[in-house]
């Protein structure tokens, strides 16, 4: 042996530069990385809010026009020889009295009205606050007879009749076919089934029937949820379509759609009597109302979430040529406006 100690084996690894440069470049695949899934979800956020955008414009759409097609139905009765019984003006709130007979408390029925949009307040303010009103959006007014008949005896076993305690203070229209209607209170119904006050002057012509009668109001507020009764733009900002009905005699404002930002409408004149549109006019400048014979309705809807990618238009053009402002402070907030044209199907006018 030659006395020799052998070595040990050298020890190889990374040196503090290579370490550092597997970092940085781990660190730059990294943020790629997350960037990518980053730009992946705005992605998905964006077009999430545009088909929530659709389905809320579906909704809102929809719900207006079911309720617009019905407008006018008299159950067979001639439009202009439906009135409201004396029980209605009589009524202490002048809301539900605007509401259940004609925005002008005439006795006759009125299947739409229009009201054209306020740049100062609620010009509905019987029913509306000017707090709860989105300055110069229209309303739309429709009212009908629900198609499914009443009984004005007691079927027994249950069956709902106008006499039942719960449907005193209701509305319902009585209804002669081909003939003429009244509405009036379930209290008041066995008065107009047996002394005719409205239906005839001394006996019901065959072909009479009760339904439930409808009154439904269209409107924008300036936000979702409400601070009491009155909208609070500290609290909540969120535009919502709106849906004033009865509950009875009762005025109850319905949420039904967020997002929906201004609305304004024309009306289709008859003025041939052939059943077509020959103008479509504002509600200001309809003087017949039973001569409207369709609707256009033209609604902006934003999302509910807020895009800090996206700008909107400071502007947005609709019917009538109004030019809708978008406020300064929701301008990134995603946007569409959509239009629909409502045929009323229910035009006699005897």
């Amino acid at each position: 042996m030659n006395g020799r100690r052998t070595a040990p084996f050298a020890q190889a690894g990374f040196s503090i530069t290579e370490l550092l440069v597997a970092v940085a470049v781990s660190m730059i695949l990294l943020g790629g990385v997350i960037q990518l899934l980053v730009s992946n979800k705005q992605a998905y956020r964006i077009q999430e809010g545009t088909s929530v955008l659709n389905e809320n414009a579906r909704f809102a759409l929809q719900r207006i026009q079911e309720d617009v097609r019905m407008g006018g139905n008299w159950a067979g009765a001639a439009a202009d020889a439906a009135r409201v019984h004396t029980d209605i003006p009589a009524l202490s709130d002048a809301c539900t009295k605007r509401l259940a007979s004609a925005l002008d408390l005439s006795i006759e029925l009125v299947g739409i009205e229009g009201i054209e949009g306020d740049a100062t307040g609620s010009p509905l303010s019987d029913c509306i606050f000017d707090q709860n009103y989105v300055l110069n959006s229209d309303i739309i007014v429709v009212r009908f007879a629900t198609t499914e008949a009443v009984s004005t005896t007691n079927p027994g076993s249950g069956g709902e009749w106008v006499g039942d305690t719960n449907n005193q203070n209701d509305l319902f229209l009585r209804s002669a076919v081909g003939y003429n209607a009244v509405v009036a209170k379930g209290s008041n119904i066995g008065t107009a089934a047996g002394g005719n006050p409205a239906l005839s002057d001394t006996s019901d012509p065959a072909g009479i029937a009760t339904y439930r009668y409808r009154t439904h109001a269209y409107y924008v507020r300036p936000c979702q949820t409400l601070s009491g009764t009155k909208c609070n733009a500290t609290v909540d900002a969120t535009p919502t379509l709106v849906r004033l009905t009865l509950d009875g005699t009762t005025p109850v404002h319905e949420d039904l759609v967020a997002g929906v930002e201004q609305m304004q409408a024309l009306y289709g004149v008859d003025l041939d009597d052939d059943g077509n549109a020959e103008r479509y006019l504002p509600a200001a400048s309809v003087t017949n109302w039973n001569l409207v014979v369709s609707a256009r309705v033209n609604l902006v809807i934003r999302g509910l979430e807020r895009d800090v990618s996206y700008t909107s238009p400071a502007s947005v053009s609709m019917l009538d040529n109004f030019t809708h402002t978008v406020p300064s402070t929701s301008r990134d907030f995603r946007r569409k406006q959509y239009t629909t044209v409502v045929q009323l199907r229910n035009l006699s006018r005897g």
